[in-house]
């Protein structure tokens, strides 16, 4: 009896059907596909790739259900997303180890700050297939993430990671052996952005093995009305513009809100994906509802393709550089 709207990445499905499946207990709701494919100049844009979202509203309130996502293949087949580092299948596969072994590692511009490191830990299988769905979204799309809790283990990539970028080499320092790096000087990054490689020497303690990986760091995005975004009503949704980054690159939008201590949904957080060519995007109010209110913050993140990192006693690891934006901001 509740009217849905659906949302299938950034457009609206036509419900083709609604009410009993024929099965006690079960409803259906059938939806038609609409014919189409992420394109910034196309009147009707699908997102295609392997964790397209897919999200129920009442039409009345505008409240969301939670988030599901689907693999969807423009010409059949199957899906792929040649950007994301941890595709589902690769998720599903690494899901059934008892612990994963992950590294990272990135070149940065955050505001007035340029930060250069990486870190490395273990997680549980379990905990890995379990938030497979949950940590991505196809461009075009959004999703709602409740907050995740698991165990990580850190993993030592030895005493020396160097990088090297257009200002020469610099060591990552590191006290934990675990964590590498941290702020660098303002003039590490050109504005022209430029390569940089990550590279570790073999260490006997380490239970990482020796890397050499390099990745692009594009020329800067701009957020460009940063300055207009305090307080967000959740009910309208909030529209975000930009210009520069790197154009065959995504931007990602993510906000978290922070209820009262006692409050039943204490926090939760959503993340959007978007061509970075398209030059705007509007988080829509669904997404926003599911939300609590509160304060928290709002970030837009223009990164370039992740690379991997190839080195013994990783199961994935990849580099990746760009530019980051964070905003305080209030949920009504």
């Amino acid at each position: 009896m509740i009217p849905l709207t659906f949302f299938l990445g950034s457009v609206n499905p036509q419900v083709v059907w609604a009410g009993r499946s024929g099965y006690p207990g079960l409803d259906q709701i059938n939806i038609q596909i609409p014919v189409g494919f992420w394109n910034a100049q196309a009147s009707v844009i699908v997102p295609v790739g392997c964790s397209v979202s897919l999200l129920a509203a009442d039409s009345n309130t505008g409240v969301g259900s939670n988030t599901v996502t689907l693999p969807i293949a423009a010409a059949g087949g199957a899906c792929t997303q040649p950007s994301f580092v941890l595709d589902p299948s690769v998720a599903q596969a690494l899901g059934g180890q008892a612990a994963v072994n992950f590294g990272m590692l990135s070149v940065s511009q955050d505001g007035n700050q340029t930060t250069a490191g990486g870190s490395f830990y273990s997680v549980p299988g379990s905990a890995l297939a379990a938030d497979a769905g949950s940590g991505s979204a196809s461009a075009g799309s959004c999703i709602a993430v409740p907050p995740a809790a698991y165990q990580t283990t850190g993993l030592s990539a030895g005493g020396s990671i160097t990088v090297t970028g257009p200002a020469g080499q610099q060591p990552l320092a590191s006290g934990d052996y675990v964590n590498y790096g941290g702020m660098v000087a303002a003039t590490t990054i050109p504005p022209a952005g430029g390569t940089f490689t990550f590279a570790s020497a073999s260490d006997q303690y380490a239970t990482v093995g020796p890397f050499n990986t390099a990745v692009n760091y594009p020329a800067p995005l701009v957020w460009t009305n940063q300055n207009s975004i305090g307080v967000i009503n959740r009910a309208q949704g909030v529209q975000l513009t930009w210009t520069g980054g790197d154009a065959d690159g995504v931007v990602a939008i993510r906000g978290s809100s922070f209820a009262a201590p006692g409050a039943q949904i204490p926090s939760a957080s959503f993340m959007c994906s978007v061509p970075a060519s398209t030059g705007e995007f509007t988080v829509p109010a669904s997404v926003l509802q599911t939300l609590p209110v509160g304060g928290g913050t709002l970030t837009v993140e223009n990164q370039s393709s992740p690379q991997a990192i190839s080195a013994a006693g990783l199961d994935i690891g990849y580099a990746f550089a760009g530019a980051v934006f964070t905003v305080n901001t209030a949920y009504n």
